[in-house]
């Protein structure tokens, strides 16, 4: 009877200690799964605002080591990569030779700047970068081209996204260098046919009304509102770039 009895009592404490593990493991579970929801909450609240204008600090010394690292004609391959892609070609006498529109995205300001740096034997660091990062700004270079005997164009870029337009800020755009007798480069080979080649940018300031999880839309106004190209944003694929 002894026996039976104390039989009872170990089983009814092995019970308990197994119940106590249990709800210990059920507890941690549940705490850890929390834990998850927690950080992919806190990761879907980073948006590709926060992404495009606040690198991580490991972005940062990524993109300055990628500069540092350019030899040849690597920095020239990668001011091409940031040429936004032709959506719409609705020029009128350019349309064998439509401008290239170029997004200097907050990123690739850091790695310019860190190329320029380190052609000078110098170091650019990660603190430089951040200071250079100016929110709500978005930067253009464009590269147009022109009959030679041509000097009456008078050249504007817009930012559109969906039904809202955008000016340039800065009395809109800017030629900041002319140069005639030049090939028309389309990354494929230079032509014989020489052209005036325009170089310019426009600076934009945004706010709310341009939602960086959806793309946008440059217009190059060759010759007004009917002689014009369309480019393609997409904010995603200048991130970390």
């Amino acid at each position: 009877m002894d026996t039976k009895k104390g039989n009872i009592i170990f089983w009814s404490i092995i019970a308990s200690v197994v119940l106590v593990i249990g709800i210990a493991i059920i507890d941690k579970s549940l705490n850890k799964q929390d834990d998850v929801n927690a950080s992919v909450t806190e990761t879907k609240d980073i948006t590709t605002f926060d992404r495009f204008y606040h690198p991580s600090a490991f972005v940062i010394d990524s993109l300055i080591r990628k500069a540092e690292g350019f030899e040849g004609y690597d920095y020239y391959n990668y001011l091409k990569s940031l040429r936004l892609p032709l959506k719409e070609n609705a020029l009128v006498k350019a349309k064998e030779y439509p401008p290239f529109v170029s997004l200097y995205s907050p990123q690739s300001i850091i790695v310019q700047k860190a190329y320029d740096a380190s052609q000078k034997m110098n170091t650019y660091t990660a603190e430089e970068a951040k200071s250079d990062v100016i929110e709500n700004v978005i930067s253009f270079k464009t590269t147009a081209y022109k009959d030679i005997y041509d000097t009456s164009k008078q050249f504007h870029v817009v930012l559109r996204q969906g039904e809202t337009v955008i000016q340039p800020a800065s009395n809109g755009y800017k030629s900041s260098s002319i140069k005639s007798n030049v090939s028309y480069d389309d990354d494929l080979s230079p032509t014989s046919k020489r052209y005036t080649r325009e170089e310019g940018y426009a600076v934009f300031s945004v706010g709310e009304e341009i939602d960086f999880d959806k793309s946008a839309e440059v217009l190059f106004l060759y010759n007004g509102k009917d002689d014009y190209a369309v480019y393609e944003l997409d904010f995603k694929k200048f991130i970390g770039n």
